[in-house]
């Protein structure tokens, strides 16, 4: 019997751990909006990698079409996006990496 509740904490505890290391993880990876403004021409993404990892950002029309693919190595990174190069409009946009993954919409007006 007490073989059996050593072999349940041992778990317990490997469990946490690995519960802890994904939330480690998924902390380190992200993307946000750092500018939107009707006065700048541009909106600018701070996309942020954790290491040893690699992300993929894709962009979206309304149509679902992908307007952009891009690949980035661990580290941050900053994206801008021209109003005048895309138009006004609504876009989706996706991040994802080995632990992580993310989505969210990008309403451009100009």
């Amino acid at each position: 019997m007490k073989k059996y509740l050593y072999c349940f904490i041992i778990l317990i505890f490997i469990s946490s751990l690995f519960a802890q290391l994904a939330e480690e993880n998924a902390n380190l990876n992200s993307i946000e909006l750092t500018a939107e403004s009707k006065l700048q021409n541009f909106i600018e993404l701070k996309i942020t990698i954790a290491d040893k990892e690699i992300g993929n950002l894709s962009i979206f029309n309304i149509k679902g079409q992908k307007i952009m693919n891009i690949q980035y190595n661990a580290g941050e990174h900053r994206l801008s996006l021209l109003k005048s190069k895309y138009g006004s409009g609504l876009f989706f946009y996706r991040l994802k990496t080995n632990s992580y993954f993310k989505s969210g919409k990008i309403i451009m007006l100009k």
